[in-house]
């Protein structure tokens, strides 16, 4: 299955593929504030879902940008893009360009959540994270904790301390 884009194709997104979607969404025009406002103003005023189409595939290439951010977390490099790509969408039906932004300013916060959203839904060794500080924890106790394989209570209240939770928390979250 391909996408037809301004006389390109571009590629389906599959694992045997990923380098060539890559290639294809970054061969995609940026557009500039004049086309994207015109863009904007066709898919608002006459629901023309071409428009909202150009939109999206002129900013795919942020979207590969933001999974890369992501990867760390043992979770394919396609499934976080296609999340992405799920907030890009919803960022485009929801931006209002009245305010004076561009797209990509309001769409990377749509596109971070529907990846942070997966990564914790998804993540093998996660259980629900569903509190502020949970959440806070499991993005940076990874970064803390890099490459040991458990923590001395020591760690475990330095971690606690430089995140501002409990170390009980600290305890019952490291290894899932």
């Amino acid at each position: 299955m391909e996408l037809m884009v301004r006389d390109r194709f571009l590629p389906a997104l599959a694992s045997d593929s990923l380098s060539q979607y890559m290639d294809a969404v970054h061969q995609i025009p940026k557009l500039d504030r004049a086309d994207e406002e015109a863009l904007f103003a066709r898919f608002l005023d006459h629901d023309d879902l071409d428009a909202a189409r150009t939109l999206v595939m002129a900013h795919l290439r942020y979207v590969v940008y933001e999974a890369r951010r992501f990867s760390g977390y043992g979770i394919p490099l396609e499934d976080l893009i296609q999340q992405g790509n799920i907030g890009l969408m919803q960022s485009v039906k929801r931006f209002e360009p009245s305010r004076g932004l561009r797209l990509l300013t309001f769409a990377v916060h749509w596109i971070r959540a529907e990846m942070t959203d997966y990564v914790l839904k998804n993540w093998r060794l996660m259980k629900v994270a569903t509190t502020k500080a949970q959440r806070k924890l499991f993005f940076n106790l990874r970064k803390m904790t890099n490459s040991l394989e458990s923590l001395p209570e020591q760690a475990v209240a330095d971690v606690a301390e430089a995140l501002n939770v409990d170390a009980s928390d600290v305890r019952r979250w490291r290894f899932g």
